[in-house]
């Protein structure tokens, strides 16, 4: 029995790895793309000109938050071309008035292709997946290391009887006994 219990601790370990090693993909990949992005990008500020809103799922599908932004922005590239994209990601921090003005970053060979110019719109997200995933790997990792193995004090528990003095005198008044049998 004991077998199969610590069996089941290692195959929820290798799929809590696998779970973690998708989760850190994608966060190594977003974070890849965001580098990518920043090596090109050019910094200028753009005016909001719509905000989509996108409202939180029904209850009934376990949607508790408040509503996300996702501004779409004009500006005037290094060209002096009027262009106007969507910021990558929507958030509830991006809820602007129309006409705010705001500092953005945008890929010159795509100029659609732009993001708020903040520290979190460009790696928070990102890393947040990528360390996500990691510490998911880690714990599957431990769980699969260490779930086959018995804790410390249940190895101090069974080496304490062999520890104790044992008395083998057998009287005939005793009820004979039958045998106590351990597996290792």
């Amino acid at each position: 029995m004991a077998k199969k219990k610590t069996s089941n601790r290692r195959i929820w370990g290798i799929i809590i790895l696998v779970f973690g090693l998708i989760f850190a993909t994608i966060g190594g990949g977003l974070t890849y793309v965001a580098y990518d992005f920043s090596t090109r990008a050019i910094a200028t500020s753009g005016v909001v000109t719509n905000i989509e809103v996108n409202l939180p799922s029904s209850t009934n599908s376990g949607g508790t938050g408040g509503p996300t932004y996702k501004p779409t922005l004009r500006y005037i590239d290094q060209n002096g071309r009027p262009q106007s994209g969507q910021t990558f990601l929507s958030s509830s921090s991006y809820n602007y008035a129309i006409g705010t003005k705001i500092n953005m970053l945008y890929d010159p060979a795509n100029p659609g292709s732009l993001r708020i110019d903040s520290w979190f719109s460009l790696w928070g997200f990102n890393l947040v997946f990528l360390v996500t995933g990691l510490l998911i790997m880690a714990g599957g990792a431990a769980l699969w290391r260490y779930g086959g193995q018995k804790p410390a004090q249940a190895k101090a528990t069974d080496a304490a009887p062999s520890a104790q003095k044992t008395d083998f005198s057998y009287s005939s008044r005793d009820k004979p006994q039958s045998p106590t049998v351990r597996r290792k």
